[in-house]
């Protein structure tokens, strides 16, 4: 805490914007041991001596533009839990009620990884003798204990490999297409503000449609899109 102290608001503004982005990504127990910090930030910075750093503060922000969905409510413990199963490398055991079900099953499942996918928590895991993942949503899973029976890992599995694989969250299969686009009016202009690919082109077509080309991952939010 001293270490803060001494070290001015730089890392005071630090821990608060740590706090106040990444907190759901932090485990419990990391969370815990960095509490103090987090309080000490918020004294640092609410004493702020300088008046550029506390206006920094005061005049940024981030937001989204999408369509504002209220995230589904987690349970601490439950979320605590598969934090736990993932340091420690155990088995969890579960109520699941899946989407359209009208009621929950039990599974006792070996986790692979946690991701954050729009302010939804999932947890990648494997399922009794089976190899394939599956996503469970956390907002969907009741009485999470964890066990003492070491967990079936896959060799090399990485959690943020998995979600760009065709078998993990289908956001991608990681391959590049060679897009072509007729577009207009608004869409035109997003575009051409925000480019869909460094290597992104638009040519005129006409009075009202433009022509675009750009190389970009495939993926079913591009499909979607």
């Amino acid at each position: 805490l001293l270490h803060l102290l001494t070290n001015g608001t730089l890392k005071a503004l630090a821990f608060g914007l740590l706090e106040q982005h990444l907190d759901a990504l932090i485990p419990h127990a990391v969370r815990m041991h960095l509490e103090p910090y987090f309080l000490k930030a918020k004294e640092v910075v609410g004493e702020m001596p300088h008046a550029r750093l506390k206006r920094w503060k005061t005049r940024t922000t981030s937001c989204s533009r999408a369509f504002p969905l209220l995230l589904p409510q987690v349970d601490p413990a439950v979320l605590r839990a598969v934090q736990e199963s993932l340091l420690d490398r155990v088995q969890l055991e579960m109520h699941y009620q899946s989407a359209g079900a009208e009621q929950s099953r039990d599974y006792t499942v070996h986790p692979q990884g946690l991701v954050l996918s729009d302010g939804v928590f999932y947890l990648v895991a494997t399922v009794a003798k089976y190899e394939n993942l599956f996503q469970f949503a956390l907002h969907r899973m009741g009485g999470a204990p964890v066990t003492t029976e070491a967990p079936r890992d896959i060799p090399g599995f990485e959690v943020a490999v998995s979600t760009r694989d065709a078998e993990g969250f289908h956001f991608g299969s990681g391959d590049t297409i060679r897009l072509r686009l007729r577009i207009c009016g608004c869409r035109t202009v997003h575009v051409r503000g925000r480019p869909l690919a460094g290597d992104q082109k638009i040519k005129n077509i006409g009075d009202e449609w433009s022509g675009l080309t750009a190389t970009v991952a495939e993926s079913w939010q591009l499909e979607w899109w």
